[in-house]
């Protein structure tokens, strides 16, 4: 759309030159209510005041020269324009750069955090495992007190029989 108005200013501007005209360029709203005296709307070819018509006529040089100075001003929008947005990407690619960055160190983070849960998984698996051989041991300690002492007895008592 904004390419479509750039090519009809230039036809209108192109359009002017071979009238053998200058026109006055669109005034912002603020600049047409201005109050101030100093601040009268100039011609684009600044040969002099205004007069009450927009429409002042110029040389072939002039009109040459206005012509190619707007159209200087007019690729020098563009071009800024063009910097801005490549600036932008630049801006975007940095930041999904930045982005990948910190997932990556996300990942590798979570990663040792993993490692850390399975080793606390295996040493609780290693603790249960060693109660349980724990509880075992002390059965069977418990029953070989008990054959001890039944066989202390067993052979107490033999010795004491005629």
């Amino acid at each position: 759309m904004q390419l479509e108005g750039g090519v009809a200013r230039r036809r209108l501007l192109l359009g002017a030159i071979a009238a053998g005209i200058a026109v006055m360029p669109p005034q912002s709203a603020r600049a047409q209510n201005s109050t101030r005296p100093d601040q009268a709307p100039v011609p684009l070819s600044g040969t002099g005041p205004a007069s009450d018509s927009s429409i002042v006529p110029l040389t072939p040089e002039q009109l040459e020269q206005e012509a190619t100075a707007k159209l200087l001003q007019e690729e020098e929008e563009r071009r800024k324009a063009r910097k801005r947005k490549k600036g932008r990407i630049r801006e975007l690619e940095e930041i999904r750069a930045e982005l990948a960055e910190k997932e990556l160190v996300l990942l590798e983070k979570e990663k040792e955090l993993l490692e850390k849960e399975q080793t606390v998984m295996v040493l609780r698996e290693e603790l249960e495992i060693e109660k349980k051989l724990r509880s075992l041991l002390t059965k069977e300690k418990e029953k070989a007190e008990e054959e001890a002492s039944l066989a202390m007895g067993l052979c107490t008592g033999g010795s004491m029989l005629p």
